[in-house]
């Protein structure tokens, strides 16, 4: 099984560009985020579909619908992310570090490297947040992308960017229209 293991990681790593050494990721702020992603997305995981590519690899095409893209292209209805792991005849393949998808959950994505990534989202975890129902029908709120709220630091990026100030103490929840009005002004016009 060890053997077995260690063929599939060598097998793994040049598919991903060197990229699959570790599932670390360096911090990112909001204008990294922005600046570096390829597309930024928010949307819903509509289906979740592990393969195993000819070299072995297991990977999970991970399909969002229900779009709002906010920079890049979209061809389609639909916006596929290609990841390293999932389940396939029983074998599972899955990469500690790397965030996992929930089917029938809602994103903000910033993606970058779809395809040649082991996970294509920028920073890892620091490039995708889980959009949560706001109380009572109220705004969606956005979380950490393990559904947590989001740290004092993105936070009061985003309240800045918007021109409104952080209140001391208790960090209010940031809003999904709040986070895409900090994204368009980090934009810029286009």
């Amino acid at each position: 099984m060890k053997r077995a293991l260690l063929a599939l990681v060598i097998l793994v790593l040049p598919l991903f560009n060197g990229q699959a050494r570790a599932a670390t990721f360096a911090e990112k702020n909001l204008a990294q985020l922005v600046t570096e992603a390829e597309q930024i997305f928010v949307g819903t995981v509509s289906s979740l579909q592990s393969r195993k590519l000819p070299n072995g690899a297991i990977v999970t095409d991970v399909r969002f619908s229900d779009l709002q893209v906010i920079k890049g292209d979209n061809q389609g209805a639909d916006i596929v992310l290609l990841v390293l792991g999932g389940e396939v005849d029983g074998v599972r393949l899955e990469i500690p570090g790397l965030p996992r998808f929930q089917l029938d959950t809602r994103y903000l994505v910033f993606s970058l490297g779809n395809g040649k990534d082991m996970f294509p989202v920028v920073g890892g975890p620091a490039g995708l947040f889980q959009i949560m129902a706001g109380p009572a029908g109220g705004s969606s709120i956005a979380l950490t992308s393990s559904g947590m709220p989001l740290g004092s630091g993105i936070a009061a990026e985003v309240l800045a960017s918007v021109s409104l100030p952080a209140q001391g103490g208790s960090q209010p929840p940031v809003t999904l229209e709040l986070f895409l009005a900090a994204i368009k002004a980090k934009l810029g016009p286009q």
